[in-house]
This record gives C-alpha cells, sequence and structure tokens, in this order.
C-alpha cells in the first residue's frame, strides 16, 4: 500500500540523510520481508503420493514451522493456510483445497464459488474450517488461525466481546508442552495448555516431542479416468495478514455509523 501510494500515506521518496543514490528503505524492507517469508517461516514437505487400490490420490505433507512462536502469531484474524492442488502432465486442474480468487478469499475446490464459511457477514451461520488431519473433499481447507465467537454465539473478529475460543490451530513453536503451562498456578499462563477444538485430538499439539510441526493427509477420490491422468501434485502455504472476512465485518460496522 505504502509503494503504490507513497505520497497520500507520507512515505518518503528520497533517502534524508544521503538525498539520493540508495535503495528506498521501502523497498529494502519489502525485500527482507519476502527473504523472511520464503527462508524463515515455514517449510513444507511432501512425505509421500501413491495411488491406492480403491480408488484414491492419497498424500501426506508435513509443515514444519521455523518460527518460536505460534505460526502464525499476533492478532487473531491473521491466518495461515494450505492450497493444494492436483494437475495433469499439461498442468491443468483435476482438483485442489485452499485455491483463492483474486481478492484472497478460498474457493471451493476446482470451482470459482467463495466458500461460505468466507463470507461471514452473507453466512453468518456457516460452520468454520475445523483443523483437519485428514481432508477428503474441495470444500475443505487447512487453515491455521485462532477463531473466536462473542457473547452472541457469532463468530467475530473484533476485539470486542471475545468470550469463547472454539478454534486455534495455529502451529506451536517446537517443544511446546500444554502440560508444563497447565501447572502454572498463574490463570493467565494456564490458558496457554488450551487446545480449543479439534487440534486438542492431534499429537502435534499435546506431545513436546512433535510440536512445531503439522501432519496432514490428502485423501482424493477419483474415478478411474481421473487418476490415470495425474502427473504432480502443487502444494504453498499462504499467508494472509488481513484476509477478506476481517474485512467484511469492518465494513458492515463502518456502515452502522
Amino acid at each position: 500500500m505504502f509503494k503504490q501510494f507513497p505520497l497520500i500515506l507520507g512515505e518518503r521518496q528520497i533517502e534524508l540523510m544521503t538525498g539520493s543514490g540508495v535503495v528506498p528503505p521501502l523497498i529494502t524492507g519489502f525485500n527482507s520481508l519476502l527473504e523472511m517469508a520464503q527462508k524463515e517461516t515455514a517449510v513444507v514437505n511432501i512425505d509421500s503420493i501413491e495411488k491406492t487400490a480403491d480408488g484414491k490420490l492419497k498424500t501426506k505433507l508435513k509443515v514444519t514451522s521455523l518460527v518460536g512462536h505460534y505460526l502464525p502469531s499476533g492478532v487473531g484474524f491473521r491466518r495461515v493456510f494450505l492450497e493444494f492442488k492436483v494437475l495433469d502432465k499439461d498442468g491443468n486442474l483435476l482438483w485442489a483445497s485452499g485455491r483463492t480468487n483474486e481478492l484472497g478469499a478460498i474457493l471451493d475446490g476446482t470451482t470459482d464459488k467463495v466458500l461460505p464459511s468466507e463470507q461471514p457477514v452473507k453466512f453468518p451461520e456457516a460452520p468454520f474450517q475445523p483443523h483437519y488431519q485428514v481432508i477428503t473433499s474441495g470444500d475443505q481447507v487447512q487453515i491455521y488461525q485462532e477463531t473466536i465467537k462473542n457473547s452472541a454465539g457469532q463468530l467475530t473478529t473484533s476485539f470486542l466481546r471475545r468470550v469463547n475460543k472454539v478454534k486455534d490451530n495455529r502451529i506451536r513453536p517446537k517443544g511446546f508442552d500444554p502440560a508444563f503451562f497447565a501447572m502454572n498456578p498463574s490463570p493467565f499462563v494456564q490458558e496457554l495448555a488450551e487446545i480449543p477444538g479439534q487440534a486438542k485430538f492431534d499429537p502435534h499439539y499435546t506431545d513436546p516431542n512433535l510440536t512445531g510441526s503439522d501432519n496432514i493427509e490428502y485423501l482424493v477420490a477419483m474415478n478411474k479416468e481421473m487418476l490415470d491422468r495425474v502427473d504432480s501434485v502443487s502444494v504453498t502455504l499462504y499467508n494472509q495478514s488481513i484476509p477478506p472476512f476481517y474485512l467484511q465485518q469492518r465494513f458492515r460496522d463502518a456502515n452502522r455509523g
């Protein structure tokens, strides 16, 4: 945004002390951010791919965090999610989970239909995406995030009326042990031991020998013709600092004024 609108936002075009001849700080910062995101944030490995006898494509992935805190960290509306695509030899899309449109909203499989869980204002009763250990359909997406309900039982991204945490599958740092925090006499520290939602059934969130990573399996049912066309899979881990659903709720709040 600062690169697009530097004058409006007050970003200097010429370095203050030297006048010229140096890379603008904004560009230096941007390049540093890209390097950190690509090399110092997380690693995604495809552990195995196989075509099963009962007509399924089974792919096992491992996401390993490289940071010493929750991934993602900071404000709760940030999220990290996996895009998984199955391709033929010409690069044509056969199956997908976690694709997005030009606005960054997650789509239903190979379609251009935005998932209801991405539209809380339009579909307030739509269920959120839980933590998955196995994904079997294109409308299921592995999203690492904190999800909160307010006092009215509605999902919220506001900092007000935060009452019930219903999901927190942000990847824990390596060696994270919820039992250690549960023994602390401080209730604020004990909160770190709480693992709401389906993540509490995943050993990668409870076993300190496994924390710091997450294993997930994609089990895709296909007919024989489509299974024979499968040539490769593509996996990308994306981060969204300002997801579309957060903006939808802010625009709704602004219109109430």
